[in-house]
């Protein structure tokens, strides 16, 4: 297993990277049993057996508890055979050693899934604190690293600096940042995801935490086509243009102030790409949150309503701070890890409409805890690999 990960440091706390082998179970047919796999801060990544065939309350089973990673693990993704992990608990590790915060680190990866001393490390600051309350803007805040599907391209969303900081990546050790997207103050960018519209455009869709917007963009010059890009090494040609922007609270709506009230934070794409999810926090209610829900509708003439929204399906459980969606073909289900709630909830999605149209398991980690140090903080299911970011 050759290539690299890379790494996001913003906590003044100490960060921990770990790996695991997971246990391989490829479900044969919708209703076989599937993996799943949970971040919960109070115990460690937990590995899950989900069993679409069994009751709501049965059908999600603890099998593993992995401590290696310390506790408050905060972020997950699956390379290979392997799982890797960042902690917040200050266990010792040579891979991300006299790192403060504010850094994005690369690694070089060996054949055996082994992480390497870091190639790069980039360090972000602000020249001033933005808009956002409770702390979210004082420093810079890289939340996401990562890659466009041709591979050559890195996006590091920083939520506190209202930038996306973009580098041309030719393996480990040749890394050069080649464009800047300043986005308005108090936008608090956090998580992307890529769509390939053909072999040199690409859709970039962005949820931005503090400002509750999916932004949509086009990449042009990339390249998509897996043979061509084996084989040459292109310059950097990008052209990255912004196409909406729409509210991921419903129909009308606008940018929010960046106040805390709502928090988006985690976006998907179905397999089809033909619907769009974002993740809501309401932070000011103990009422369920939501997964919004749009209709994509890609116009290489005109992409002002490429994203056309639907409405949205309760998480049944308070602060969503993470999903992921199943990988199979028809993206059946939805796994949600509310944070506050302390659950983990399995929706049941209609390929035809993009709604979720029930809860197909459910299981509970403890009680309401706002503190938000203790509940699921990230959940992968096996066969997909997570984004590089927390």
């Amino acid at each position: 297993m050759n290539g690299f990960l890379v790494f996001l440091f913003f906590a003044l706390s100490s960060l921990v990277v770990v790996y695991a082998s997971p246990t391989v179970c490829t479900p044969e047919s919708e209703l076989s049993p599937h993996i799943l796999y949970v971040a919960l801060q109070s115990r460690g990544i937990l590995t899950l057996s989900f069993d679409p065939s069994k009751s709501v309350q049965t059908s999600l089973e603890v099998l593993d508890t992995n401590t290696d990673a310390g506790f408050m693990p905060g972020w997950l993704t699956a390379r290979g055979d392997k799982i890797y992990s960042i902690s917040r608990t200050g266990f010792p590790t040579n891979a991300a050693a006299n790192i403060d915060g504010s850094t994005v680190c690369i690694h070089p990866l060996s054949e055996g899934g082994i992480i390497g001393e870091a190639s790069y490390l980039f360090k972000y600051t602000l020249s001033h604190p933005g808009p956002g309350t409770n702390g979210s803007q004082v420093q810079s805040n890289p939340h996401e690293a990562i890659f466009d599907p041709s591979g050559q391209y890195m996006f590091v969303n920083d939520r506190g600096a209202d930038r996306i900081y973009v580098y041309n990546v030719d393996g480990p050790y040749n890394v050069t940042r080649i464009s800047t997207v300043v986005l308005p103050p108090g936008t608090g960018p956090r998580h992307s995801t890529f769509r390939a519209f053909n072999s040199t455009r690409t859709y970039m869709y962005l949820a931005s935490e503090l400002d509750n917007t999916v932004r949509v963009f086009t990449l042009d010059g990339v390249h998509n086509d897996d043979h061509e890009r084996k084989i040459k090494h292109y310059p950097p040609t990008l052209d990255i243009s912004l196409r909406q922007t729409a509210s991921t609270l419903g129909p009308g709506s606008y940018r929010t102030s960046p106040n805390d009230t709502f928090l988006a934070s985690e976006i998907a794409l179905s397999n089809d790409g033909k619907f769009a999810y974002v993740s809501n926090r309401a932070t000011r209610t103990l009422s369920s949150d939501t997964l919004a829900i749009y209709s994509v509708h890609p116009n290489i003439g005109n992409d002002s309503a490429h994203l056309v929204y639907l409405g949205q399906n309760e998480t049944y459980g308070k602060i969503p701070r993470h999903f992921s969606l199943s990988p199979d073909m028809e993206t059946r289900y939805a796994a949600v890890a509310n944070e506050v709630s302390q659950n983990l909830v399995i929706l049941e999605r209609d390929p035809a409409t993009g709604f979720m149209t029930g809860i197909k398991g459910k299981i509970s980690f403890g009680t309401f805890d706002t503190t938000q140090n203790l509940g699921p903080a990230a959940v992968i299911w096996e066969g997909r690999n997570a984004d590089e970011g927390q």
